[in-house]
């Protein structure tokens, strides 16, 4: 497969990603984000500067800044202080920021180069584009529409399969501009069959509109002076620093129910809720919903004639899109992290190849059947029967290929079941000097927005996704679905399975896992929980506080004053000890630009739960402090963090509280697992480190040995776990998850 370069240059930030010659992908970075703002700042001595050297050197030349170079695609030229630029050249600024960090990266710039752009652009428009990627050097490239690229990412990459006629809509909420398409399904490539869009609506709309409210809602007209006619260098610093609050601030309500802005002039703090922002948003967001409906009518189809709509663009990240969207159409939307890397990505597979055009299993509702399970799938619903063994394969292919037969699982490659013989042996001793080998197979593919995972003492695997948990049993067929009307990004099993315990940004959840019911329920924003062995306690944090919460009597039975932002928790193995890791205020009051400069309070500390006193303070090795765990016989205590360059696991003694090991993680180390007899640590990094071969690094937790490294294609993980005989080990990635075994 021949090296690529896919670009997506869009209004507020352009994105890239690169194909290598073995066909890993990943994304250009640019000054460490994936993300590089489209602006354009000409300075006063000619100099043209591109991305956040833009931005900020705006901050008091507000006139030679161009932030949406996209929206001046039909005015021939832009005047940028004193210089006037032609439209090509301003794109091709931009362009070639990509194209120098591509060939940083590749050491050359590949012979296929992508560039896509909005559906609704017709010659004259392309045309413009075309020539300012000759002029960035970028030389002859492909351009293959916004909507086109998408609809092959999340078929070729994610797994979604649509049928041959099938369609499609591709709603994209960008940060200047919207597009709403139905791209239909022909033989191996996608058509649009129908679109439409608005070149004035957007995210940035929405934050300007945010402003407003502000603005109605503190002082008076003339206070804002500062902000809607700027005069001063001090108040164009101030409208440029209150503009990006914004922004940031409309982000961080997508997880969470309020956000604090600071009014800067003024010198006034302010509470923004979501509802507040909602309230806002939604006569934008109801525009681009008609849109999707005329697209839809334009098209000839009704909502239940969609396989799906498909969410893309930064401003789709507002759970409003999703939820008007459902609610209009009937249809719910298929949303994922990293929603502005869509497209780019996508158009690394727009050529037509040879791709599995299959539709889905379809089981008949009036069928005989057995209390049947409802199964979410790009948009349409699959009844599959507790006891079917069918593959659930339009949003997923439940495939596991291996397996161990000593863990009671069976192995199934292609509904092909393997000889018992092939099971792998016992794994010994982690400390052998003969290290144990892993290998890696295909679980499930093609889930959506995975959060956590965590395994059954029976052997079935419990993933946590948007808007449910479902249970798969080790043959990799579907057990059940367990509801769950807000996002989840963590789960847990109490000793003997009863129980597990979900939660998340907004909520947590307790569900009795034999028939599903929802035993309690918290809206509150969890960075961490934890459930006692036995089931009968659930510990997290509110407000600086921990709560040990009684789950039977539904009330609180124990408050520990923590007076910190906990970010992980964990009972002992007996449930008579708490571990609590926190992160404290950095020391110098502020966050500084570079991480190595924070001085955060670095502790773990230990509670007698009976006494609620603190057992211990353990000084903690990194700068932030994540997962906090302990092992299976109680021995041992580990916590995961992030420090500069890595992540890191500091091991402690229980017996004396002395540190054990240090362990060189990479990236930020959000999970950790101990196996079951507790010989092997290990920790997964959900965001990349130095380096991208090692997403999943294992231990001996007493020697500090690292074993093995697991993950060798630098995937972002999610959550990972052992089986329960310690011959699995599960790892849950954005869209999938993919099983382990000695081998």
């Amino acid at each position: 497969m021949p090296a690529g370069l896919g670009i997506d240059f869009g209004t507020s930030h352009t994105v890239a990603m690169v194909r290598r010659a073995d066909g890993r992908t990943e994304p250009l970075l640019f000054d460490s984000s994936p993300l590089l703002p489209s602006a354009v700042f000409v300075a006063d001595n000619g100099d043209v500067l591109v991305g956040r050297d833009a931005w900020f050197s705006s901050r008091t030349a507000p006139a030679r800044l161009e932030p949406h170079p996209k929206r001046c695609i039909d005015d021939g030229t832009v005047l940028l202080g004193e210089r006037e630029m032609a439209v090509p050249d301003l794109f091709a600024v931009v362009l070639e920021r990509v194209c120098t960090e591509c060939v940083q990266v590749l050491g050359e710039l590949p012979s296929e180069v992508v560039v896509t752009h909005p559906a609704v652009w017709g010659p004259t428009r392309r045309s413009v584009l075309s020539d300012a990627c000759e002029r960035a050097g970028l030389g002859e490239v492909r351009l293959v529409p916004e909507p086109v690229a998408a609809a092959n990412y999340f078929v070729r990459r994610l797994g979604y399969e649509v049928p041959s006629g099938a369609s499609i809509v591709v709603y994209d909420f960008g940060g200047g501009t919207f597009d709403a398409s139905v791209v239909t399904r022909e033989g191996a490539d996608f058509t649009v069959t129908s679109l439409d869009g608005l070149d004035r609506l957007g995210g940035i709309d929405i934050d300007a509109a945010v402003g407003a409210e502000l603005r109605s809602r503190v002082g008076s007209a003339a206070d804002w002076d500062w902000l809607t006619d700027p005069r001063t260098t001090g108040h164009r610093r101030g409208r440029h620093g209150f503009v990006e609050d914004i922004r940031l601030a409309k982000e961080r309500l997508t997880r969470h129910a309020s956000a604090d802005l600071y009014i800067p002039v003024l010198d006034r703090d302010v509470h923004l809720t979501r509802s507040e922002l909602e309230e806002v948003a939604a006569p934008f967001v109801a525009r681009s919903v008609r849109v999707v409906q005329a697209v839809i009518r334009e098209a000839k189809l009704g909502p239940a004639d969609v396989m799906g709509v498909f969410l893309v663009g930064g401003a789709s990240r507002m759970p409003l899109v999703a939820t008007m969207l459902h609610r209009e159409l009937g249809v719910a939307p298929t949303v994922i992290d990293q929603l502005e890397q869509v497209v780019a990505h996508g158009a690394l597979f727009s050529e037509p190849a040879a791709v599995p055009v299959v539709g889905p299993p379809v089981v008949e509702a009036d069928s005989p059947q057995d209390d049947p399970v409802a199964v979410r799938g790009a948009g349409r619903l699959t009844v599959v029967p507790p006891t079917s063994t069918s593959r659930i394969r339009l949003s997923r292919r439940a495939v596991l290929l291996g397996g161990v037969a000593a863990a009671g699982i069976a192995a199934v490659a292609t509904g092909v079941m393997l000889n018992e013989a092939e099971a792998p042996a016992e794994p010994g001793d982690a400390s052998s000097s003969e290290p144990l080998t892993w290998k890696s197979e295909p679980f499930i593919s093609g889930l959506i927005d995975v959060g956590g995972i965590a395994f059954h003492p029976d052997g079935r695997l419990a993933v946590s996704m948007r808007d449910n948990v479902e249970l798969w049993n080790p043959d990799g067929t579907l057990a059940g679905v367990l509801a769950q009307p807000e996002r989840g990004e963590r789960l847990a099993f109490d000793a003997d399975g009863r129980r597990l315990v979900g939660w998340g940004p907004d909520s947590a959840y307790v569900w009795d896992v034999e028939n599903g019911e929802i035993l309690c329920q918290f809206d509150s924003d969890m960075e961490s929980a934890a459930i006692s062995p036995d089931g009968s306690w659930l510990a997290y944090e509110r407000d600086g506080r921990v709560i040990v919460w009684d789950i039977s009597a539904q009330e609180v039975l124990r408050t520990l004053e923590i007076g910190k932002s906990v970010h992980g928790l964990a009972f002992s193995p007996d449930a008579n000890l708490l571990a609590v890791g926190w992160v404290g205020e950095p020391v110098n009051g502020q966050h500084e630009q570079q991480a190595d400069s924070y001085d955060f309070v670095q502790q773990v500390r230990v509670w007698d739960v009976a006494t609620e006193l603190p057992v211990v303070t353990l000084d903690y090795s990194s700068p932030i402090v994540g997962p906090v765990r302990f092992s299976p016989d109680g021995s041992l205590l580990a916590a995961g963090g992030y420090a500069i360059g890595g992540g890191v696991v500091d091991v402690w003694n229980v017996d004396g509280w002395g540190k054990v090991s240090t362990l060189d993680a990479n990236g930020l180390t959000e999970s950790i697992a101990f196996s079951p007899d507790g010989t092997i640590l290990m920790a997964g990094s959900s965001v990349a480190g130095i380096n991208e071969d090692e997403a999943v690094a294992l231990w001996n937790p007493r020697t500090g040995e690292q074993l093995d490294t697991l993950m060798n294609e630098g995937d972002e993980v999610r959550d990972l776990a052992f089986g329960p005989e310690g011959l699995l080990v599960a790892c849950a990635l954005e869209s999938s998850v993919v099983m382990w075994r000695p081998g």
